[in-house]
């Protein structure tokens, strides 16, 4: 699939950027809505083509092989409804934290949403490296003016049905993990 060209944005009523999109399978269930044009980046090439085995009969869903920040996206800027993580590598986030808040920053409109669901939780989880990556994200999140964020901690119920269908989401429910986090970062309407 080759990348929506920004002119065909407006053709949809709503866009979602779906950061790691893996395997498709988190975007599967949203494709139903041909009001909502679903863009997902996945760098890993063998997910990237499972994707696109799954997901290529929807005129509604772009796949694009890339991270988020290395996206050029210059038509989509302000474009962008919301932007989702779902289960994000922990070491990106804190290495790339900077890099990623600043592209969704200029993806969104005020307004718009940044959201992630991970599977670490700011308290019990036991590598002290991924509490930190999601610890950097926070406070690069927080530094933003324009941002509004918040974290809390919830249950496997609490996440969306598109996580809890997605590989990772699978597995956390195979290991029992049931504990999770999630983040929102709200762009100021007086930043568009």
């Amino acid at each position: 699939m080759s990348p929506v060209p920004a002119l065909t944005v407006a053709e949809f009523a709503h866009t979602a950027v779906f950061i790691g999109c893996g395997d498709g399978a988190e975007l599967e269930g949203l494709a139903g809505d041909p009001a909502r044009l679903l863009i997902g980046l996945e760098p890993i090439e063998v997910l990237y083509r499972a994707a696109v085995r799954r997901l290529a009969h929807r005129s509604n869903v772009h796949l694009l092989r890339c991270r988020i920040q290395d996206w050029p996206a210059p038509g989509y800027r302000g474009r962008v409804d919301e932007v989702n993580a779902v289960f994000p590598t922990p070491e990106v986030l804190r290495r790339q934290a900077e890099q990623i808040v600043r592209k969704v920053c200029f993806l969104l409109p005020g307004g718009g949403r940044f959201r992630i669901w991970t599977e670490v939780t700011l308290s019990g989880w036991p590598e002290v490296a991924d509490r930190q990556g999601l610890w950097t994200l926070l406070r690069v999140l927080d530094s933003e003016p324009r941002l509004a964020v918040s974290a809390r901690e919830i249950s496997w119920a609490q996440l969306p049905p598109f996580a809890q269908h997605t590989h990772c989401g699978r597995r956390f429910a195979a290991r029992s993990i049931r504990a999770f986090t999630t983040v929102e970062a709200v762009l100021s309407v007086e930043a568009s």
